[in-house]
């Protein structure tokens, strides 16, 4: 995972951690902020993590789903729709970066 460091600090500068409020050690969601990166850079990064040997283990369909509900990623109210907004544009990074 250290290929991915530089990347994941580029990343950094724009995620705000959501906490719970009755307990304070859980993530309840992430957000990004879009004027400091582009969506783009949040899919570059992810195709690379799933692309490594030691990177992420899962569908790309769980992967939307998890982003689709822990992430604004994407901005529909409807989650289904999230979820086919992220796996398509994860599926075009994915070949453009091929």
């Amino acid at each position: 995972m250290h290929k991915l460091r530089a990347s994941l600090d580029q990343l950094a500068i724009a995620i705000n951690e959501v906490y719970s409020q009755s307990n304070p050690d859980q993530l309840v969601r992430v957000e990004f902020d879009f004027k400091l990166i582009s969506k783009g850079d949040v899919y570059k990064f992810l195709v690379k993590a799933t692309t490594q040997p030691n990177g992420f283990k899962c569908s790309q369909r769980k992967l939307a789903v998890i982003l689709a509900t822990f992430t604004n990623l994407a901005d529909n109210p409807v989650c289904s729709k999230r979820v086919n907004t992220i796996l398509r544009s994860y599926k075009r990074y994915k070949k453009l970066l091929k």
